[in-house]
């Protein structure tokens, strides 16, 4: 069993549950403060309580590695976004790897660095994911479990994944500390880890919203039926971005990820708003690539297209003003119209762009110009708190001491209220031993003791 965070958990989670081998997946938090026990999804979203969102993962070590976990982990977000991930802002959208045992992190610290030397190559930044041994996990409510497989529920998932492989096994670089002079340490742990998944299952594995909700298969049959559903999706990819050229001025192509399908979504709104109404037509991807392209038609009749803009060349997202601003210049080199006349038009036009809310490269509105009305603040750590605060006198559901499915007796919400218990603020609890097994070991936490900043039971590396 090991808890992977990788940003909002619902679309997480499908990507794991769909992988051959996998017991069970559930929702919850974890890596928080220790005097947050049992947090609820709306105490954690106020950031207050350092947790972050994750998926449990319970396995069949016979059909399915720890490496091949790593592998969909690093290849379902981006590691190198700190505090967030795409849109969604805050600490409990950070990428993290919370492990049962040493050897696993051992494992993932390997993969990490391997990984690492790709972003770098790729000019991305230094990682942020934190790798810890032994920390306590809180199931989500249940709302939040497997979520976008309910029927009528929001599909919905901010990763914005790179796009870029993990090395191979062998090339994954092992701490030399535990090497020995015989390697024998290291050789244990990659022999245990090692994948088990074939090369032919990643080429065609789906593990997006639009992919059906049943495990992939590893059958010689399962896997030519996933390629074939591959070659139709690129086949209709063709025709679509055949039949959007001929009327389209502007073409957006981006990775087939709910972050990169809202960034050009949004971009493609905001080009027929202010570019005089022009046509601008969004084509995702059929897999995860991690391109977001802008091209933009040549002037001249019958001219082609001329990329302007694309992650893969290091232009990373459209979120500088020069970056917008380069867009919109191309425009209006084959429709003048499209450019606004005025200065202060145009500053305005650039600040109304949501992908722009975060930079702070804004540009100055002329004096005299009316100000830009500012973007609405749907949720804040402030507000968040407050109505913590206000939920505090509810009764507060108990964990049951009955065992979940796939977690080896943790324990899980749902059963009634105790007379008299209530939700009390972070750290005015009494003093209560709760003690959480999983499939690789136990560990106790005591809820009593004072804890400032940003303590834990889990030990880092």
């Amino acid at each position: 069993m090991c808890w992977f965070a990788a940003g909002c958990f619902w679309g997480v989670e499908k990507g794991f549950w769909r992988l051959p081998g996998i017991y069970s997946t559930a929702v919850g938090f974890i890596g928080g403060h220790d005097y947050a026990v049992d947090p609820s999804h709306l105490y954690v979203s106020t950031g207050e309580s350092e947790h972050c969102e994750a998926v449990q993962a319970v396995w069949d070590e016979r059909r399915l590695s720890f490496a091949d976990l790593l592998r969909q982990f690093w290849a379902c977000h981006d590691p190198t976004q700190g505090d967030q991930q795409g849109r969604d802002k805050g600490s409990q959208y950070r990428s993290g790897i919370f492990c049962t045992e040493e050897a696993q992190a051992i494992a993932a610290r390997a993969s990490m660095g391997a990984f690492s030397g790709v972003l770098h190559a790729n000019g991305y930044p230094d990682m942020t994911t934190e790798i810890r041994v032994g920390c306590p996990f809180y199931f989500a409510e249940p709302a939040q479990q497997q979520h976008v497989a309910k029927p009528c529920s929001k599909q919905y998932c901010s990763a914005e994944p790179t796009g870029l492989s993990l090395p191979a096994f062998d090339a994954w670089t092992w701490p030399p500390e535990l090497q020995g002079e015989d390697g024998g340490a290291i050789a244990a742990v990659r022999e245990r880890f090692k994948p088990q998944l074939p090369e032919r299952f990643w080429r065609s594995f789906d593990g997006s919203l639009s992919a059906p909700q049943a495990p992939a298969g590893t059958t010689e049959e399962a896997m030519e039926q996933a390629e074939e559903a591959m070659r139709r999706r690129a086949s209709e990819q063709v025709q679509a971005l055949a039949e959007a050229e001929r009327g389209s001025l502007v073409m957006i192509q981006h990775c087939a990820s709910c972050g990169y399908a809202r960034r050009a979504s949004e971009l493609a709104v905001f080009l027929r708003a202010h570019c005089g109404g022009m046509q601008a037509s969004v084509v995702p991807d059929v897999s995860v690539t991690g391109s977001f392209d802008v091209r933009v038609r040549a002037s001249g009749s019958g001219a082609g297209f001329r990329t302007v803009h694309s992650k893969k060349a290091r232009d990373g997202f459209v979120d500088s003003v020069d970056k917008l601003a380069r867009i919109v210049d191309a425009i209006a080199c084959v429709l003048p119209a499209a450019k606004p006349s005025k200065d202060a038009d145009v500053a305005r036009a650039l600040r109304s762009f949501p992908g722009l809310r975060c930079s702070r490269q804004l540009p100055r509105v002329p004096a005299g110009a009316d100000k830009p009305a500012q973007p609405p603040h749907v949720r804040t750590p402030m507000l968040m708190g407050l109505v913590h605060r206000l939920e505090k006198d509810k009764v507060n559901t108990p964990l049951s001491a009955g065992p979940r499915r796939g977690t080896g007796g943790s324990p899980t919400r749902g059963s009634p209220a105790r007379k008299g218990s209530s939700r009390s603020p972070p750290g005015s609890r009494e003093p209560t031993d709760r003690e959480s097994t999983g499939r690789e070991g136990t560990w106790r936490e005591s809820t009593g003791r004072e804890s400032t900043g940003r303590e834990n039971t889990c030990r880092s590396p």
